[in-house]
């Protein structure tokens, strides 16, 4: 696990990703056939699930029922409003997925600098093989689309550009506060497994908590997502 703040902070970053706020992330999120309530609901569902968890549980319990919660509340909400929005679990990778605009979304905990503009966050966990696969996959759609429509369809008719979807990650943030997240589009995933360079970042209104019905007992923190070894072929 990384620390909560990563050491690199926006400044010295030479590919800063573009960064939708307020009314243009609620246009943005529109495009990918979201709305805000839509990811911010998912969260406060997660998080429900996780205070439902005792201290008298096992260790991670709360972080991997917030992840798990959190994932399955955000399959659901789109999918009452359009039956596009539909899911799959690749290699056990619990994907959001509308095929008709070519979008697939995981939620997953994030660093430090998650709905931060001035910082550029990280996953806070290295991620298994599903995930490196599907941030190589964004790459190579992002180079197709660079070389231009025909040479990416040759390519494509040859297997390269697997199923068409981009993958978003869904990041989240749990503070005393409230918790701040983001749907970012990954640009490159690191040797040791965390995504920590984006194309593109959506920042969500930081939900406090004060917002949702509370539980008697203590905040849980964002620990203990499911995770695999990274393993490169």
């Amino acid at each position: 696990m990384r620390k909560d703040f990563p050491k690199t902070p926006l400044s010295e970053v030479c590919v800063i990703p573009l960064i939708h706020e307020d009314s243009d992330a609620v246009a943005r999120l529109a495009a990918l056939g979201l709305t805000v309530d839509d990811l911010l609901s998912s969260l406060m569902a997660g998080d429900a699930e996780a205070r439902a968890w005792t201290e008298a549980a096992p260790p991670n319990m709360r972080g991997m029922a917030r992840w798990g919660r959190t994932n399955e509340a955000l399959r659901l909400g789109p999918a009452r409003k359009s039956e596009d929005w539909t899911y799959k679990n690749p290699r056990n990778l619990p994907l959001t997925i509308n095929e008709s605009i070519g979008v697939a979304i995981v939620a997953t905990s994030g660093d430090g600098w998650t709905g931060n503009r001035k910082g550029l966050p990280s996953t806070k966990y290295a991620k298994g093989v599903a995930v490196v696969e599907a941030v190589e996959h964004n790459e190579q759609l992002a180079l197709f689309s660079d070389v231009g429509a025909e040479v990416g369809k040759a390519l494509g008719a040859v297997g390269a550009t697997s199923n068409g979807l981009k993958t978003w990650i869904y990041l989240y943030r749990v503070t005393p506060e409230g918790i701040f997240s983001e749907l970012s589009l990954p640009e490159t995933i690191s040797d040791d497994g965390y995504i920590d360079r984006w194309r593109e970042r959506i920042i969500m209104p930081m939900r406090r908590f004060d917002d949702a019905v509370t539980a008697t007992g203590s905040r849980p923190d964002d620990g203990g997502d499911v995770t695999v070894t990274v393993e490169r072929r």
